[in-house]
């Protein structure tokens, strides 16, 4: 008898055919509870290729944070992705690999080559809002293109990401499935320390919706850090370095070689999700290296009408003091200029706040140098009438430094024993501010008594 494979071929397709069915009928029944297929809807298929250069960025309560980062040439896609886990009930090591696909219309199909671990296979879908990614054996998952100046100039450098809130518009910090997912812009940038000339990084997180409350997240540094923020410090790095706003500028101050890079910051309870205010970031070392800034000033805030006005600050670097301030061209910065000073004009001095006490330090030195320079060559010059009018305005400022000191000393005795220390030398900065403006409302006092006579 001849077997199937060498007869009627008739026979044959009917032998195979009864074969598949039987294989069917006995083989696993479907999971009921099994995602749905990823095979992409044919409709997507069709058309040019959609672009998936650049970097996107996922953050999801059950999944955690994804970042994806990688270049398309014609059809051929390859790049890297990471995935990091921000649950602390069960904390993950951190998943990077290689991505290599095809595309074909709206579609990347891709294999993640994870570094120890096994390959998986991911479909990306493009849409005008980002990207649905589908990982095979974890499920849909939506992901965002991080923003470029043609999305968005004033989110220069930012991602888009979604973070959890509490209702109040707090950042949630302690269990992330538990509360709301919203949209919002992450970014990095840099505090000052109370030890002149360190900086620290750290994530700026800012919601899209109301109710609005600008957080910051400290990168975390070992797994008994309580912070539930696995953000990566490279990625985000890697995201200012694309951004022209964030382009470094190279400049010689008292001749060394120094560089500027300007951020993006924004007050807590900013009423709109466009940054209020501008810093400059000043660095002694090249800024493409591992390092960080010594120093931040304040270069401009934005004016009700949308557009930057500049402000003047100043910095400390060997001892001497320079002005720092800004020049604009199309309402971005176009260069970053600094002056050494040696009578600062009174406008630039006569200021409440700053934002540390490293800050608060380096302008008070700018307003002794202007009590003693600037003031005596102004009381020779002005009118009685202009003397009475910036009495009046010292005046105010005198009793707002007065207001600030106080409440920081309050603020001593409620700190946590970390902070106390900090808190004193914020509170002494502003006394030494205190009594320059007292003094600088003495001489002016003094040059009026002196006129009445």
């Amino acid at each position: 008898m001849k077997s199937p494979s060498s007869g009627d071929p008739v026979l044959r397709k009917t032998v195979f055919w009864a074969l598949a069915a039987l294989a069917i009928a006995c083989g696993p029944k479907p999971d009921p509870h099994a995602e749905p297929s990823d095979l992409p809807d044919p409709a997507e298929l069709a058309g040019p290729p959609a672009d998936f250069s650049g970097a996107w960025i996922s953050h999801d309560a059950a999944y955690g944070a994804f970042y994806l980062s990688g270049r398309q040439k014609g059809t051929a896609f390859s790049g890297e992705m990471l995935r990091r886990d921000f649950s602390e009930e069960s904390p993950q090591p951190p998943f990077f690999g290689l991505i290599t696909g095809r595309v074909q219309g709206r579609v990347l199909q891709a294999t993640w080559a994870i570094v120890k671990g096994p390959q998986r296979k991911i479909t990306l879908t493009a849409s005008p809002d980002g990207i649905q990614a589908t990982l095979r054996g974890w499920g849909p998952l939506e992901m965002r293109r991080v923003f470029t100046p043609a999305d968005n100039p004033a989110m220069q450098g930012m991602l888009a990401s979604r973070l959890p809130f509490q209702t109040d518009g707090i950042l949630e910090r302690k269990k992330p499935p538990s509360n709301e997912i919203r949209e919002s812009f992450a970014g990095l940038t840099f505090l000052p320390t109370t030890e002149p000339g360190k900086t620290e990084a750290v994530v700026l997180v800012v919601p899209l919706e109301t109710p609005r409350r600008i957080s910051t997240v400290r990168f975390k540094k070992s797994p008994d850090e309580p912070t539930s923020y696995l953000f990566d410090y490279e990625y985000f790095r890697e995201s200012r370095l694309q951004s022209p706003l964030h382009a470094k500028r190279e400049v010689l101050i008292g001749g060394s070689r120094a560089w500027w890079i300007t951020n993006l910051a924004w007050e807590e309870d900013a009423k709109e999700p466009v940054p209020t205010v501008l810093l400059g970031e000043l660095y002694l070392q090249d800024p493409n290296l591992e390092t960080k800034p010594v120093d931040i000033v304040e270069l401009a805030r934005r004016t009700p009408t949308g557009e930057w006005h500049p402000s003047a600050s100043y910095i400390l670097l060997n001892q001497k003091l320079f002005r720092v301030q800004a020049t604009f061209e199309n309402g971005l910065p176009s260069k970053v200029d600094t002056q050494l000073i040696h009578a600062p004009a009174l406008d630039d001095v006569l200021v409440v706040q700053d934002a540390s006490a490293w800050r608060v330090r380096a302008r008070n030195q700018a307003l002794v140098l202007a009590k003693d320079r600037t003031l005596p060559r102004l009381l020779r010059d002005a009118t009685t009438q202009e003397i009475k009018g910036l009495a009046q305005r010292v005046e105010e400022v005198t009793a707002g430094v007065e207001r600030e000191h106080q409440g920081i000393q309050e603020r001593v005795q409620q700190a946590p024993q970390d902070d106390v220390d900090a808190v004193k030398e914020l509170a002494q900065a502003y006394r030494q501010r205190l009594d320059a403006v007292k003094a600088m409302l003495a001489a002016i006092q003094a040059e009026l008594a002196k006129r009445a006579k």
